[in-house]
């Protein structure tokens, strides 16, 4: 894709692409980066859910991309590195800082390259004008996630205000219930892993006692105290 980490400043990620090398389609190589990262990032934090605990699910970023000129060279110094600048740069930060969690975001210049490049369905208008610092009012775009033949056309009408009430409505209870599953899985899982080292710490136990003693008085292992030793009990 040819898609290449410029720098990351605090917690944010910057990439760039059509740069040393012009490219054409350099604001669709960007889009596909983006839904890629964003695909990954949600698997990620879906597997480290069983680990890190059923909240890890809520982490996510913001992508924001804009096109345009760039200036390009390597700062001096203990530690240098090649950086960007311009107004592209910042208007691309814009679109991250003003954009929505999982979402990505796209300026109006990147907005009609993608249609000129006849994927104006990849696009869903944003409703109202977003407030970037330095630049005003602006129409920005959000990037579909998934994109099907069914997707409706950039002709065809927003959705009304009710369709969009019950969508948001239908999604938190999507999201709870995804929630709750999410737990689920995690206790289920946490569970099994210290019932597994309840069950080898057992194992182990006995063997060494009946090497000492020859015989095991079975009648003397009680359950809480084998797994005191792994679960800090009350």
């Amino acid at each position: 894709m040819d898609v290449f980490k410029v720098e990351t400043i605090g917690d944010c990620y910057v990439a760039v692409t059509g740069l040393p090398n012009p490219q054409d389609d350099h604001h669709l190589r960007m889009v596909r980066f983006a839904r890629r990262a964003l695909d990954k990032m949600i698997v990620r934090t879906k597997e480290m859910e069983t680990t890190l605990g059923p909240d890890t699910g809520n982490l996510g970023f913001r992508i924001g991309i804009h096109s345009g000129p760039v200036t390009g060279g390597v700062l001096r110094g203990e530690k240098s590195r090649y950086q960007l600048f311009g107004d592209t740069v910042n208007m691309a930060s814009r679109m991250e800082s003003t954009g929505h969690r999982n979402q990505i975001h796209v300026s109006q210049a990147t907005a009609s390259l993608i249609v000129a490049s006849g994927k104006g369905h990849w696009l869903r208008k944003r409703e109202g004008l977003v407030q970037a610092k330095g630049k005003g009012a602006v129409q920005t775009f959000w990037v579909k996630s998934k994109v099907s033949s069914t997707d409706r056309s950039d002709s065809e009408p927003p959705c009304s205000s009710k369709a969009l009430f019950d969508d948001s409505a239908r999604s938190e209870e999507v999201d709870k219930k995804a929630k709750n599953d999410s737990l689920i899985v995690w206790q289920v899982e946490l569970l099994t892993r210290l019932l597994k080292r309840i069950v080898l710490h057992r194992q182990l136990n006995i063997g060494m006692k009946g090497k000492e003693l020859g015989t095991l008085d079975a009648s003397k292992i009680l359950p809480r105290d084998q797994m005191t030793e792994i679960i800090p009990m009350p």
